[in-house]
């Protein structure tokens, strides 16, 4: 397993240094499980943070979804699809669609 300098040093010359780490001394996690998160030391940490409320990490239901639609197929928003509207509308009960052009909703320069 890396350490975690040269991990830095991937990671900046990889997604180069305005992709910020949240922490001067980031935590190296390497395992989730539930609402659990262990680093690299073997330390565990109580994450309330990662969307855990919802299903938590590496839950069984999740995964096997999760793999087996891996197995079937790898969707991407590169590719024509109906995933995403299928989804809103199984969530909301609508049919609407709002798109914008030339926006990004992350870590970018602009957002932070």
């Amino acid at each position: 397993m890396p350490d975690k300098a040269a991990l830095i040093t991937r990671r900046q010359r990889l997604l180069g240094r305005n992709m910020s780490l949240f922490y001067e001394d980031p935590v190296h996690f390497v395992r989730g499980e539930g609402v659990w998160l262990r680093d690299a030391d073997g330390r565990r940490y109580l994450d309330c943070y990662n969307n855990v409320p919802h299903v938590g990490h590496c839950h069984p239901r999740v995964v096997e979804a999760i793999t087996r639609q891996a197995s079937t197929l790898n969707t991407h928003t590169r590719y024509l699809h109906d995933i995403a509207p299928r989804m809103a509308q199984a969530v909301s009960g609508r049919t609407g669609v709002i798109a914008t052009n030339h926006t990004y909703h992350g870590n970018s320069a602009a957002g932070l």
